[in-house]
This record gives structure tokens, C-alpha cells and sequence, in this order.
């Protein structure tokens, strides 16, 4: 949420690529495209999302309309995204109003497709367009869904197995039998399981509600070495 200037140092030359799982307070209360809208007055801000599009909806995209958007020309600011005004029930606003009122953020998934759409919209191709997420600059929201009572151990289980895919549920059980639980861990896991599958199961279980990285070792500069451990009651 830094100022823009202490993140791209040449404004008009470059794009805000924000690369996220969207889950935090700050993109729950609005903060996160406040920032993004003040960025997008010298830039095009566009959104790359860790997790799958079924996804999405568990988190602060699940709060934002859903649309489509292009491009008329190359490296085109946020505002001037064309998307469907009718369809999203804010046709009655006038221009001035949508571009105070509403941001539209291009949206990706992490995968070869999802960047290949994005590269499209910012070159300005004529027919390229992708998944875009249309942010109340009004909202102020709440706290993370999941930021409520607590869970207990069985109900974080059984919420795991409920919302996960196959192929997460099957990387989870691998890494509750394994002597060496951190990041690399599970992606060595992840890559030996799965074979061809893509980063999204290993998403869903860093984010399912039943891992957590160990407080001593809680740097991501730790990277792969990153130490994680499951709650408390969840892998027995």
C-alpha cells in the first residue's frame, strides 16, 4: 500500500501488477483498491490471483462485480476499461461518476492462459479481454469472512474436505504424513503427486484454514526453507 512513486519509479512506462490470494482485512475493507485506484491514476493496475476462479468468490473478489474487460488501445488506464455498464446495474451512472465511484481491475489466474489474456488486454490487441473485477471504492466492508468465532479442529477438517478439490485433498494427507513440513516440502510433494497439475492445490491448501507458517520462523525471505506446521488438533 505503499506510495506509487516507491514502487515504479517511471509512471506512464510501466504497469502495477499486483500478485495476491485476496483474502487479507486490507482487501476486505476497501483498502487495497483505494491504493490501486490512486496508482491507476498514472498507470494500468492489474490483479494476478494466486488461486483458481472457483475460488475467488472465498475471497474479496466475492465482494466486487464480476465482469469482462478490454482494451481500445495499448497500456490503457483503469478507468478507461471498457466493461458492461447495463449488465453490471450501474448503467444509470455517468462517466464521471463509474470512474469515482468504481474501479475495474483486469484479473488473471497464475497460469499460462490467464498471463496470455493479460498480455493481450495490455498491448492493446483489439480482441483481447479478460476476467475483471469492478471495485466499490466506497466500501469499507468488514473483517475476512473467516475472521469470525473460531473454528475447531474437526470443523477445519471437515470445511477442507468439503471446499477443496481432489487433488488438494490428496497433497494435504501426503504432507500430514511428512517428516519435513515446509514450503518446499510441499511443492516437492505437489509436483510428485499431481504431475502436470498447477500451483492452485498447493494454493488451496496454504489457504484452506488448516496449515499456518510456525511463528518462529515467520519470514518469507525463508522461502522454500519456510518452515509451516498444521494447526492445532488437525493432523491427528
Amino acid at each position: 500500500l505503499a506510495h506509487l512513486s516507491r514502487l515504479v519509479p517511471t509512471p506512464g512506462r510501466a504497469v502495477a501488477l499486483v500478485v495476491s490470494d485476496c483474502v487479507s482485512a486490507a482487501w476486505h475493507d476497501g483498502r487495497v483498491a483505494r491504493a490501486m485506484s490512486r496508482w491507476s491514476e498514472q498507470l494500468p493496475v492489474v490483479l494476478t490471483q494466486v488461486t483458481p476462479h472457483w475460488f475467488w468468490p472465498r475471497t474479496a473478489l466475492g465482494e466486487a462485480l464480476e465482469q469482462p474487460v478490454t482494451a481500445r488501445a495499448a497500456l490503457t488506464r483503469n478507468p478507461q476499461l471498457v466493461w458492461d455498464r447495463e449488465a453490471a446495474g450501474v448503467g444509470d451512472l455517468s462517466p464521471e461518476e463509474s470512474a469515482a465511484a468504481l474501479l475495474p481491475v483486469p484479473v488473471a489466474t497464475l497460469s499460462p492462459d490467464g498471463i496470455s489474456r493479460l498480455a493481450r488486454l495490455l498491448s492493446g490487441a483489439g480482441d483481447a479481454w479478460t476476467p475483471g473485477a469492478i471495485f466499490d471504492l466506497e466500501w469499507e466492508g468488514g473483517a475476512p469472512p473467516n475472521a469470525a468465532a473460531p473454528l475447531s479442529a474437526s470443523e477445519r477438517v471437515t470445511r477442507f474436505h468439503t471446499l477443496a478439490s481432489a487433488g488438494a485433498r490428496r497433497l494435504a494427507a501426503a504432507f500430514a504424513s511428512s517428516p519435513i513440513q515446509s514450503l518446499g516440502m510441499l511443492r516437492l510433494l505437489r509436483r510428485d503427486l499431481l504431475g502436470s497439475s498447477t500451483q492452485f492445490a498447493e494454493a488451496e491448501v496454504l489457504l484452506g484454514g488448516i496449515v499456518r507458517v510456525r511463528r518462529e520462523s515467520a519470514s518469507w525471505e525463508a522461502g522454500a526453507s519456510l518452515q509451516l506446521e498444521f494447526l492445532d488438533g488437525v493432523q491427528a
